[in-house]
């Protein structure tokens, strides 16, 4: 047979044509929809946005590619080849904010004139308005927080953290919305938390069927997807610490959870990175830093607030520090190389959420999927 012949079956064939093309990543599929009819109906079906969503997922091939280092649409690249995100420009809505990243997904919020979360997929530049049960009477709330999550279907899920307008003790509520099925479970868990004023509800992240919470507290909880249920996990101390806590990363690292505490004893920097147990018994301390890595950006009057986080690459594990004014460093834990990488523009006020003991850094990773909103 002839390969323009073969070519022609494989085209002609969809299931056959679904298999090769499944094992490419988002962004060329997002270029070949252009190739014929056919095959932007093929990339662009539902069904295979989910197909081809699992079988990254199942060979845990999604890796980020850039983070968002501003809670607005500014990018720090973390491969060679992705020098910007695609335009946001199908996003008509004032004052957004990324609030969490999810395997692709984004969850986001405008705050003017009035507050209106919505998922949106940059790579498909797909957008979804959230709508929320209306509460009124006993279910009237005087917090909310929105988290997103994925179920083992790969379906997301928007779980809400609610205080309701009890004095005391307070009184939370969780309600789940599923995509599969368009509905909310208004209420599905309610729980009393004396200490809940320390746990950072919207400052959610997944990882592995659960939604992880931090604190400032000694104990945090986390949220079981799939069997709807709310646990409490330690939360790590750290022993002699000396100066100030700059900041605290909590977030995913290689797919496990990962705790990184910046403080400052001056005149040094210190980092101290922390990792979860998988059973949820403990945190390990995995890495600590002693070196100055500041002293190699400023000379003389340092900065007082920072950022960072802490990625899984190729090269091994690595550090990324932003400084108030835009200065940006890289520290590679394996072979403890240390990278001053191009400023960029940062809004201080937009990306340190200040709780009661010190700042949590909000950084979404930014990772090319198919999801469907």
């Amino acid at each position: 047979m002839r390969g323009s012949d073969s070519a022609k079956q494989i085209a002609d064939h969809e299931d056959l044509l679904a298999d090769i093309l499944v094992k490419l990543p988002a962004k060329s599929l997002i270029k070949f929809k252009v190739v014929c009819k056919k095959w932007k109906c093929l990339i662009s079906s539902s069904r295979f946005c989910l197909y081809h969503t699992q079988s990254f997922r199942i060979k845990c091939t999604l890796k980020p590619s850039a983070l968002f280092i501003d809670i607005d649409f500014k990018l720090l690249p973390l491969t060679h080849d992705c020098v910007r995100l695609p335009p946001f420009d199908f996003i008509d809505l004032p004052d957004v904010m990324v609030l969490q990243s999810c395997a692709g997904l984004l969850l986001c919020v405008s705050i003017s004139p009035s507050i209106k979360f919505f998922i949106c997929n940059p790579t498909t530049r797909r957008m979804k308005m959230l709508s929320f049960p209306s509460y009124s009477g006993v279910e009237e709330y005087e917090r909310f927080d929105v988290n997103l999550a994925f179920d083992k279907s790969f379906r997301y899920k928007i779980v809400v953290v609610r205080q309701l307008k009890i004095i005391k003790p307070p009184i939370m509520s969780i309600d789940i919305y599923s995509s599969e099925t368009d509905s909310w479970s208004v209420s599905k868990i309610r729980f009393t938390c004396n200490w809940s004023r320390h746990v950072q509800y919207d400052h959610g992240v997944f990882i592995k069927g659960a939604i992880y919470w931090p604190s400032g507290f000694r104990e945090s909880q986390y949220f079981d997807v799939e069997n709807e249920c709310l646990k409490t996990m330690p939360m790590p101390t750290l022993e002699n610490a000396e100066g100030t806590v700059l900041c605290q990363y909590f977030g995913d690292c290689g797919g496990y959870l990962n705790l990184a505490i910046v403080h400052w004893p001056y005149p040094q920097f210190k980092c101290s990175v922390f990792e979860m147990l998988e059973e949820h018994s403990n945190w390990y301390m995995k890495y600590r830093l002693n070196q100055d890595i500041v002293s190699e950006v400023y000379r003389g009057l340092y900065p007082h607030k920072l950022f960072c986080s802490i990625q899984s690459m190729e090269d091994g594990d690595t550090l990324f520090v932003v400084f108030e004014d835009g200065k940006r460093v890289s520290y590679n834990f394996k072979d403890g190389t240390l990278k001053r990488l191009n400023s960029l523009m940062v809004e201080r006020n937009k990306v340190w959420l200040e709780s009661d003991c010190c700042f949590w850094c909000r950084i979404p990773q930014y990772i090319e999927t198919l999801d469907c909103v």
